[in-house]
């Protein structure tokens, strides 16, 4: 009797240590590491936990203290944060991010030894730019999926826990999307996935597969850092009126950031204005139809993000791209958010997408903040100052 209450009793424990957040977990941890009592290391949102958590919020230095200002009300949805935050504070407790470790590989025997080695390398380089270039050192894990042909691909996602709870269907959907060329990309909530004929290359075609899987790397990796400041590592919806929406988005603004910081990456000097503008304007896909359509999936889709956040970027700074991803995890909103980052609604840059992408001379005044034609207005508008800009902060 004695040994069967034991079983059980460990049971019922294991069964608690594996319900624990791993963000949550490594607040814990940091908290002991600062001096203070969370309670046990147990990945649960405790009042133990709450309390410590509420000490050293008082003891922190005013600097610390405005950063977990920003932050929303600890929880299990938004721990990655507090975690993430603490790290930057107290260098001493990076060691219990998530991140700290490399991500666990799932890769079909199809990837050529050489590109399987050149997975670690691409993900270190994505993790290491994104940190030097924006000052950006994520606290969640991923796990990596690489496969040449969609089958190995679909099996290799299902191995995951995360691909394990994604439908037949969309696991051969995201496989027909990702290896019916060189090499696709996709970032699911905690596992990114990379697929085609690339990922098999060996002898002269080599450097080029390289270098292309870090790019494509660089883009999911900043998927990775939308769905980590947006909070969306774990599920979660919002409810607006009588409609849910998904929290990240708009879905011009996921895709034009990502592709944005990729081709920053890649590119030598700065691309001129005349060439990202002819390339969104050979099919004239507005902002607010892809917003509406709640995806990125046409050439002309990510044609259009991309003009979309050249014109942010070039006009308010590169940083902006980051902070209005941080806004969107202090606000809950990303209408809000951008409001917050740019001085503008949404929808008031969407209409204005129209007049920069016709107007070569509104374009150039818009990223310039100069008025070339003597209108008195920038492009069509009299005020486009947006408020201070908060520079990411850095780790």
């Amino acid at each position: 009797m004695h040994r069967v209450f034991v079983l059980l009793f460990l049971i019922a424990c294991a069964g608690t240590v594996w319900a624990g957040d791993a963000h949550v977990a490594c607040v814990q941890n940091q908290l002991k590491a600062l001096g203070l009592d969370p309670g046990p290391i147990d990945g649960l949102n405790g009042p133990k936990t709450r309390r410590a958590l509420a000490t050293h919020v008082e003891q922190s230095t005013d600097p610390a203290q405005t950063a977990y200002g920003r932050l929303p009300k600890f929880s299990k949805r938004t721990a990655v944060g507090w975690c993430r935050e603490i790290a930057v504070a107290h260098r001493e407790a990076r060691k219990f991010m998530p991140s700290k470790e490399l991500p666990k590989r799932y890769l079909s025997d199809e990837v050529s030894p050489e590109m399987r080695t050149h997975v670690w390398v691409a993900f270190i380089e994505a993790r290491k730019h994104l940190a030097e270039a924006y000052g950006v050192t994520l606290a969640s894990q991923v796990q990596v999926v690489a496969a040449v042909s969609p089958q190995a691909y679909q099996k290799q996602l299902r191995a995951t826990q995360e691909g394990r709870e994604v439908s037949a269907a969309n696991r051969r959907s995201s496989a027909d999307r990702q290896c019916g060329g060189g090499l696709g990309g996709s970032m699911f909530r905690h596992v990114m996935t990379f697929c085609g004929e690339a990922l098999s290359a060996t002898g002269l075609d080599l450097p080029l597969a390289q270098y292309g899987l870090t790019q494509v790397m660089l883009h999911e990796y900043v998927h990775h850092m939308q769905r980590e400041f947006s909070y969306d590592k774990t599920p979660h919806w919002v409810r607006q009126g009588q409609k849910v929406r998904r929290r990240m988005g708009p879905a011009w603004m996921i895709e034009g950031t990502a592709d944005y910081i990729e081709r920053e990456y890649a590119r030598q000097g700065n691309v001129p204005l005349f060439t990202v503008r002819y390339r969104a304007r050979l099919e004239r896909r507005m902002l607010r139809d892809i917003r509406l359509s709640e995806e990125v999936r046409s050439l002309a889709d990510y044609n259009a993000s991309y003009y979309a956040a050249y014109l942010l970027a070039e006009r308010y700074g590169s940083n902006t791209l980051i902070d209005y991803w941080r806004a969107v995890g202090e606000t809950g909103n990303w209408f809000t958010a951008f409001k917050q980052t740019y001085g503008m609604s949404v929808q008031d840059f969407e209409k204005m997408y129209s007049t920069l992408l016709d107007d070569p001379h509104a374009g150039f005044e818009f990223v310039s903040d100069e008025d070339s034609d003597g209108d008195g207005l920038i492009a069509g508008k009299s005020d486009l100052k947006p408020p201070q800009s908060r520079l990411s902060a850095t780790n």
